[in-house]
């Protein structure tokens, strides 16, 4: 059988067919090439997209090691700058920062002083002559102590008895008084038994401390076993005599009572001229 398959069709042009059918041409323009420009190519995101088989970097630790080193330096700043500064002149005016100069004035605070006398009464001393207080003479005594009385009818001298038992005696001395001054003399009991004596001071004033442990007599007629006295100089021409004894045939606690003698000695005050 035969292949009946159509057969392409062939064109055949003869060459004088070409020359005569074909316009005439110029001659060619040269070729011009534009530079293409160069492409980057694009990252894939794909690749620095986080593996989740690795482990995020340790920001926290990173962290923490610059606050550590923050730190360390710091306090290494701070070191140095106290070293340095202790080499440094206390003056600092050639920085050239003027130094204020502070006045700095204290503030007196309000200091609070209990009164170890309160609830005390006032006594003046009496004159046995006029039987007038004494200008510018005056001590307490506590609640506890009685009275002061005089003893006898001339009130040389004034009395009361002390908590202890023992008897307290205050006297005006000198010129004008019942009593003469001690100054220039020894002091004795009425009999003429010496005390044993001290200089002192008292309100601000000499004065002669006696002390006699034996058993006398007084002025005024009392007999004690133990006295403990002072002699004061007020003025040139007045005296104190102060003192507290034991009578005889009175219990007594001689010890207590003389604290409270020494106490009663400092409220004695003097406002007239020495």
């Amino acid at each position: 059988m035969d292949d009946i398959s159509p057969q392409p069709s062939q064109i055949s042009v003869s060459p004088e067919t070409s020359e005569r059918e074909a316009p005439p041409t110029s001659a060619p323009e040269p070729l011009t090439y534009e530079e293409t420009p160069i492409i980057e190519p694009v990252p894939d995101a794909s690749v620095h997209s986080s593996n989740p088989s690795t482990p995020p970097p340790p920001r926290q630790s990173s962290f923490l090691l610059w606050m550590l080193l923050f730190g360390a330096i710091f306090f290494l700043g701070v070191w140095l700058s106290s070293f340095i500064r202790q080499f440094l002149p206390s003056d600092l005016s050639f920085l050239g920062t003027p130094q204020k100069e502070t006045n700095m004035t204290p503030t007196p605070l309000p200091t609070t002083r209990s009164d170890p006398f309160v609830g005390w009464r006032t006594y003046s001393v009496i004159s046995g002559i006029t039987r007038k207080a004494v200008d510018g003479v005056s001590f307490k005594l506590p609640p506890e102590v009685s009275e002061l009385f005089c003893d006898g009818v001339g009130c040389g001298s004034q009395g009361a008895y002390l908590p202890g038992g023992t008897r307290f005696t205050v006297a005006a001395r000198g010129v004008g008084q019942i009593f003469a001054d001690y100054r220039g003399k020894v002091v004795t009991d009425f009999g003429g038994q010496p005390f044993a004596t001290s200089e002192t001071v008292v309100g601000g004033r000499g004065a002669l401390s006696f002390v006699g442990d034996f058993t006398g007599s007084t002025v005024t007629g009392y007999t004690f076993t133990k006295m403990r006295g002072v002699m004061i100089a007020v003025t040139d021409r007045l005296a104190l005599e102060v003192n507290h004894f034991a009578p005889v045939g009175v219990t007594s606690d001689f010890a207590s009572d003389d604290a409270l003698f020494s106490k009663i000695l400092e409220t004695f005050t003097f406002t007239n001229g020495k």
